[in-house]
């Protein structure tokens, strides 16, 4: 082979490499590719909540789920403890997903209201609505 033809064909690697690679990087992330699907949020928000419910002793990353699913939420933190939880409507139109749940917990008299947002790929964050908000709404 030629040192001449080499050369091109090096050339022609590079430039045809340099495409691939610019071409990857024309895709821009945008904030509401981070807001799940709601069917998929919903199942996250049972997942944390059913974690909580079931014992896990602090919020953390749930990696047996596809995607992983991580509870924010405060009270749980502190070591409250959830009794049971009711999902009492799915927000209409909201983006991100977001859902009123009633959450009972132990020792609690009356069972408290509350709004979860859930965000992200993977892991997918559950927040209550505090959270949410502090995070600046993500």
């Amino acid at each position: 082979m030629s040192k001449q033809f080499s050369s091109r064909l090096s050339r022609c690697f590079v430039a045809l490499a340099l495409f691939w690679l610019l071409a990857g990087c024309g895709s821009q992330t945008t904030v509401e590719s981070f807001h799940p699907q709601n069917d998929l949020a919903r199942e996250a928000l049972d997942t944390a909540l059913t974690a909580w419910q079931n014992g896990l002793e602090k919020p953390g990353l749930i990696e047996s789920e596809e995607p992983a699913v991580q509870l924010v939420d405060p009270a749980w933190a502190n070591g409250a403890k959830l009794s049971g939880y009711e999902v009492v409507a799915e927000l209409p139109g909201q983006k991100p997903p977001a859902f009123t749940v009633k959450l009972t917990l132990d020792g609690a008299t009356t069972a408290e209201e509350t709004t979860f947002y859930i965000v992200g790929k993977d892991p997918l964050q559950v927040m209550r609505e505090s959270e949410f908000n502090r995070s600046g709404g993500m």
